[in-house]
């Protein structure tokens, strides 16, 4: 049985929740093959292949490096709509932390 997680965030600029998110699932998909619903994760990942790749070990950096380029492409656009300036996004500064391009 599972009491929870507590995780402190110190500083919200730098969290990437989607890295955040995949790290999570990874770890506890390893750690409980069995017991953890990975399947029902999908509405909340909201990508089959991100599961599929938990699924087969994939290492959640890599995971992440993956979806890089459409989430650069995304933001791009996103922003011609935007009322108001956008601070940078913690997953495209993950994205050059990670060596992404």
């Amino acid at each position: 049985m599972c009491s929870g997680v507590r995780v402190l965030l110190v500083d919200r600029e730098l969290l990437d929740v989607g890295r955040l998110g995949v790290e999570l699932e990874s770890a506890l998909y390893r750690l409980y093959p069995q017991a953890f619903q990975i399947d029902s994760m999908l509405s909340m990942v909201g990508s089959r292949s991100v599961l599929e790749q938990i699924k087969a070990g994939s290492d959640p950096i890599v995971i992440v490096r993956g979806w890089q380029p459409r989430m650069a492409l995304f933001l791009a656009m996103r922003s011609r709509y935007l009322l108001y300036p956008d601070a940078p996004s913690p997953s495209l500064r993950a994205a050059a932390l990670l060596g992404a391009h």
